[in-house]
């Protein structure tokens, strides 16, 4: 029934866009809308309020302008007729403007070409367009559209007249104009973008109703990506008064577009005002008992929400969704709706995610496993697309609850039941957010290959993610879809870094880091900086591969700036263990440089970070930080002699590795065992106890036989061969010299392999090792010519990097330890090469000595890389 009071034109206009949402929002599939319009100004005002509704719920609305110039008719009726899977996926509307040129014969003749076309589709609109379609008519046509479109007129969905429009929305250059007087009756009222704003903490930020409801406060400075307009939180300003007096006058929903202008403007404290205020008329809504008033208080409690989430206030985010998930269960109990049950999945899955942003996995599973049940039988009773889509989603979430916990059996199985649904839909849909589903699944089941070391398998999922990102990146261009290939490239680099092909992960990284760089620069937002850490700790260690430590530090610096930044803004599990691994990082680059009291309190913070996540997390991943940690201090105290210190950490750091090889079992939980087992290993060696130092070396070199057999990457073969090593030591101490000779053979096979196939300094470096080694073997045996050999070969290694690397002490000192080893053979042959090249050399370390150049620290154990994940979407 057309509205006919026209004496209150913004309470006209609110009650047929409040019917016009609502209707959009009940519709499933096409829907003809028809709106005749008295007024420009009304029309574009609901237009503006139906864009900002839509991009809120992540979809658009489709344009077509019948007051161009250059209008055709038959077009019109080919765009409505056309069957469109993303928008239709996106239940996208076709606003179809007819209501301007009013009385000229030719729009006239247009609008009615339309409508009858229109009309005659009727059946292709129902069956192939298959989403809302909006009429906008000239006010006179209300009266005759039946007779020009009977049959659209016979099944339409809506009707609504808008009369003139409230005050007219002005955006100017730098400013918004709100025309007509402002409550204190001084004109317009300007508002300019140019004043810094604190965000305030959320209850300084509560907008109360009283004597300063009318005001706007000044909105800050504006980011340089804030769109210039800020036509909704005008808006917004104008009509938010009258809930005051009347709540049923005002929608809640209309502040849902002014938060997200001001979000996106990055105003936190203007957008927390107006999130606030309608929430107050919401429940003030609320309390008739309406069941449409309880849904809005739901999306009013959301709202709210989204912005404290903003300001890391973890305790009120909580406390907001708390209250939704409660309000849903009344529903869903009383309603029994389908939307009724999803509204409740969707409101336990907020309290999940608070949980899991707190990284309490336990209170996390509880609404992820209810909310995974809720969507499980409405996909079995609806069979759509959306409802497979909610029940693949739920199906990630608990599968992340496992993955935390260790559980990656039931992780696997999760994450492979929500890919299979993911391929399907991307498939039969072919949308932007199918495809991205499948992507974000694809990593999933990725990680679970990669956890499990299966690197062939994990290498073909990150490769398909990737691809779709390239493509979804290319298509759309948004800050999301580059973010989401900065992601698939880590995957697919992290693979490549696996298996020794330095040259590619290195080109992944680089370009993940540039797309990481261009998305902190553009939205300054905790999540793409949380991104950049990320991608220069990758770089980062690529530079550490190749002995680059110059560019390492500089990599891993900006990180940790970043990352301290963001532990004291979020104070989120997460932030903080990213900026344990951020110290790791920058205290390695100081233990390279033999700076041991930086590389100390740098570890140390770490530690007491890795200690307070272990104790109050006690997730297997909080475990293995802290033993990482454990193992870092652990080093520095050896370094500088301190056995005693040295023994208890690296104790502490194997009990944590036995407790989560057991628990885990999988081969990263090995690897870290055999690596505290050596390191404790190597506290008994220096003590003088070799039976026990050879137990635990024997131990580790068991675990290292295993994993290089089961994986054969390039890791593994190097960790057999620092086995095989310390194996080997024992047995030269104990002059075994034919097992010594043996481990060391063994070990000198898989270093030329390694050497070949990697072609880094460092590889290089431990065969000249090795070779050496097998020379002293040689020489204990008295075989001089197999001793000269292995010697001199070790020599030249030793050559070839301090002339392409350039010198340095511990280069120099690496050299001279391997000419002392030669100069016992060369007396043999009554030679003095090697005594001759070692006068040299030590006179050019000393001159680097009293350059200033921090002397080479000693061969310490080990360091274990810390696995780092992108926050998932």
């Amino acid at each position: 029934m057309l509205s006919s009071d026209m004496s209150n034109p913004q309470a006209d206009f609110e009650d047929v866009w409040l019917r016009l949402r609502r209707h959009l929002e009940r519709s499933d599939g096409f829907t003809v809308c028809f709106l005749f319009s008295r007024s420009p100004r009304a029309s574009a005002a609901l237009r503006e309020r139906l864009e900002g509704a839509l991009r809120w719920r992540t979809s658009e609305l489709v344009v077509l302008d019948g007051s161009a110039s250059h209008f055709d008719p038959s077009a019109a009726i080919a765009r409505a007729t056309e069957r469109d899977p993303e928008r239709i996926a996106m239940r996208a509307p076709l606003w179809l403007a007819l209501d301007r040129h009013i009385g000229q014969q030719d729009a006239d003749a247009a609008r009615r070409a339309v409508l009858a076309g229109l009309n005659e589709r009727r059946g292709a609109l129902e069956t192939v367009f298959r989403r809302p379609l909006l009429l906008l008519l000239p006010s006179d046509y209300a009266p005759l559209v039946w007779k020009f479109a009977p049959d659209l007129w016979t099944i339409r969905g809506f009707v609504g007249e808008l009369a003139d429009s409230p005050d007219a929305v002005v955006v100017g250059e730098g400013q918004i104009v709100i025309a007509g007087p402002n409550v204190e009756g001084k004109g317009e009222v300007r508002l300019p973008p140019d004043a810094t704003e604190r965000a305030p903490s959320f209850d300084e930020a509560v907008f109360a109703f009283g004597t300063e409801r009318n005001r706007l406060p000044d909105l800050g400075a504006a980011d340089a990506s804030a769109p210039p307009g800020r036509a909704a939180i005008a808006e917004w300003q104008r009509i938010a008064a009258k809930g005051e007096s009347d709540p049923g006058a005002v929608s809640p929903w209309l502040a849902i577009s002014a938060t997200e202008q001001a979000l996106a403007a990055g105003h936190l404290g203007l957008a927390a005002q107006i999130a606030r205020q309608g929430l107050d008329l919401a429940r003030a809504r609320a309390e008739v008992g309406n069941d449409e008033a309880q849904r809005d208080l739901l999306v009013a409690l959301d709202n709210v929400a989204r912005v404290a989430q903003a300001q890391s206030d973890w305790p009120r985010v909580e406390a907001l969704y708390h209250e939704t998930m409660e309000i849903g269960r009344q529903l869903a109990q009383r309603l029994g709706t389908p939307q009724a049950q999803r509204d409740l999945s969707v409101a336990l899955n907020n309290v999940g995610q608070v949980a899991e942003a707190q990284a309490d996995w336990p209170q996390a599973e509880a609404p992820y496993r209810e909310s995974l049940e809720l969507r499980r039988q409405l996909a079995q009773r609806l069979n759509t697309t959306d409802a497979q889509r909610d029940l693949s989603l739920a199906l990630n979430n608990v599968g992340r609850v496992a993955q935390a916990q260790g559980d990656w059996a039931r992780a696997e199985a999760l994450y492979r039941e929500s890919l299979e649904i993911g391929r399907q839909l991307a498939q039969q849909l072919g949308t932007p957010e199918a495809q991205r589903d499948l992507s974000l699944s694809l990593s999933n089941v990725g990680r679970v290959a990669e956890v499990q070391a299966d690197w062939p398998r994990a290498e073909a999922l990150y490769r398909e993610s990737l691809e779709i990102g390239r493509q979804l990146a290319q298509r759309l261009g948004t800050p999301e879809a580059q973010r989401d290939l900065s992601v698939a490239l880590n995957n697919v680099g992290r693979v490549a870094e696996a298996q020794g092909d330095w040259a590619r992960a290195e080109a992944l990284y680089r370009e993940s880091l540039e797309i990481g760089r261009q998305l902190a620069r553009r939205l300054g937002i905790s999540e793409a900086q949380r991104d950049l850490p990320l991608a220069l700790n990758n770089v980062g260690r690529l530079a550490e591969a190749q002995v680059d430590w110059p560019r390492a530090e500089a990599l891993y610096r900006e990180s940790l700036e970043i990352s301290r930044q963001l532990a004291q803004r979020l104070r989120t599990p997460q932030a903080q263990r990213n900026l344990s691994l951020a110290l790791s990082n920058a205290g390695r680059v100081a233990e390279v440089q033999a700076d041991w009291p930086r590389a100390e309190a740098l570890y140390r913070e770490s530690l007491e970070i890795d200690r307070q996540l272990a104790q109050r997390l006690g997730a297997p991943e909080a475990q293995r930080d802290l033993s990482v940690a454990l193992d870092n201090v652990g080093r520095v105290s050896e370094a500088q002699g301190d056995w005693s210190h040295a023994e208890a950490l690296y104790r502490e750091s194997l009990e944590i590795g036995r407790q989560l090889g057991q628990w885990l079992g999988t081969p990263e939980a090995q690897r870290d065992l055999s690596v505290a087992l050596n390191n404790v290993g190597r506290v008994a060696e220096a003590q003088g106890d070799w039976p026990r130092a050879e137990a635990l070396y024997r131990e580790s070199l068991g675990i290292g036989r295993q994993l290089a057999q089961r994986l054969g990457t390039p890791g593994a073969q190097r960790d057999l061969s620092v086995a095989l090593d310390n194996v080997g030591r024992v047995a030269r101490e104990q002059a075994d010299w034919p097992r010594a000779e043996a481990l060391y053979r063994e070990s000198l096979e898989i270093r030329r392999q390694l050497a070949q196939r990697l072609g880094t300094p460092d590889a290089q470096r431990e065969l000249s090792l090795v070779l050496n080694n097998v020379g002293r073997v040689a020489q204990a045996q008295g075989d001089w010519h197999e001793a000269q050999t292995r010697l001199n070969e070790s020599a030249m290694i030793g050559r070839v990097l301090l002339r392409i690397l350039g010198e340095s002490t511990d280069r120099i000192r690496d050299l001279i330890a391997t000419l002392r080893l030669l100069v016992v053979v060369e007396q043999k042959q009554g030679r003095r090469d090697a005594v001759d090249e070692i006068a040299r050399l030590e006179r050019r370390l000393a001159a680097l000595e009293v350059k200033g150049e921090p002397p080479s620290p000693v061969d310490a154990g080990e360091p274990r890389a810390v696995t780092e994940e992108p926050a998932q979407a």
